[in-house]
């Protein structure tokens, strides 16, 4: 008998074990998540006081919270301040001792972890010290000198120029429209500038700031840049002009969509019709096979318009 409850000791101990971690694991992230929205609100309290900070007001920060919480913490904060709050903020970054820790963690780690902190750097308003850190590492490998450029373009949007310049590699799309969103967020961009670029990395960046803006009046660089078939930029381009509403029946994008794989050319029509082109637009771009698949698209895409 003792022998028979001694076999059934683990099949009762494991779930008692593992029920006793998860439960552990619960507390410790409702005490964790509590304790990161006192520190956002003394935080946020310090930013919006009505008189000068110092360092005696800001101290008690980096007494009370760990520096996980008051990472965590800024993070949020600088994701929803703009102007001179930003300011308020990388005083509390360097007082609480945050950004000596983020150089700390881009100095020790490589790889994964450098590029995990860049990207938070990314977020925050940069001290001297992490600018200079951050500098050092655009010139790394992809990854790492991504974040290093967005972090200082967060920091520092007048010499976005001058940072994408340096980069030695194709932005992807994803990349064009985080960088995008961090100038965005520190004041207005010039798309005409890039658009008119000799860099790629630039015209890339003109093309997204154009689609988000829905900017009409890029249309005739648009269609410049649709003449150089050659260019994985002239499909992004004809996207784009779809975005706009403007002429997909030029003579640049005739002989663009021309040139296209049979994939990219259906993948563009029904773009195009689910953008409310009509269909003689569309058919202009079509030879007499492909018409017939497309009035039998564009009538499709009709009914389910009627349906819904």
């Amino acid at each position: 008998m003792s022998l028979f409850i001694y076999s059934l000791l683990p099949l009762v101990a494991t779930p008692c074990i593992v029920l006793v971690a998860q439960t552990a694991v619960h507390l410790h992230n409702r005490r964790s998540d509590a304790l990161r929205a006192k520190c956002i609100g003394d935080i946020i309290s310090l930013i919006c006081a009505p008189h000068e900070l110092h360092d005696s007001d800001i101290e008690h920060l980096h007494r009370r919270y760990p520096y996980s919480v008051l990472r965590d913490a800024t993070l949020f904060v600088a994701d929803n301040i703009y102007g001179d709050e930003l300011y308020r903020l990388a005083s509390i970054i360097e007082i609480c001792g945050v950004d000596y820790h983020l150089i700390r963690t881009l100095q020790r780690h490589h790889g994964t972890r450098r590029a995990k902190a860049l990207k938070h750097l990314s977020h925050l308003p940069l001290t001297p010290a992490i600018f200079e850190v951050a500098e050092g590492h655009i010139d790394e490998e992809r990854h790492i000198s991504f974040y290093a450029t967005a972090a200082l373009i967060a920091s520092r949007p007048e010499h976005a120029v001058r940072y994408i310049t340096r980069l030695r590699y194709d932005l992807s799309l994803y990349e064009a429209a985080w960088l995008v969103e961090l100038m965005r967020r520190r004041g207005s961009i010039a798309y005409t500038p890039l658009l008119n670029s000799e860099n790629r990395n630039l015209q890339l960046l003109g093309i997204y700031v154009v689609a988000s803006l829905t900017a009409v009046d890029a249309e005739p660089t648009l269609q410049h840049l649709l003449s150089d078939t050659e260019s994985h930029l002239a499909l992004h381009s004809l996207y784009t002009l779809c975005a706009l509403r403007g002429n997909i029946t030029s003579g640049n994008a005739k002989r663009l969509f021309e040139v296209l794989e049979p994939h990219h050319r259906k993948a563009f029509i029904r773009h195009a019709v689910q953008s409310c082109y009509s269909s003689l637009a569309c058919s202009a771009l079509l030879d007499s096979d492909e018409q017939t698949s497309l009035l039998n698209r564009i009538n499709s895409y009709k009914c389910r318009i009627v349906c819904n």
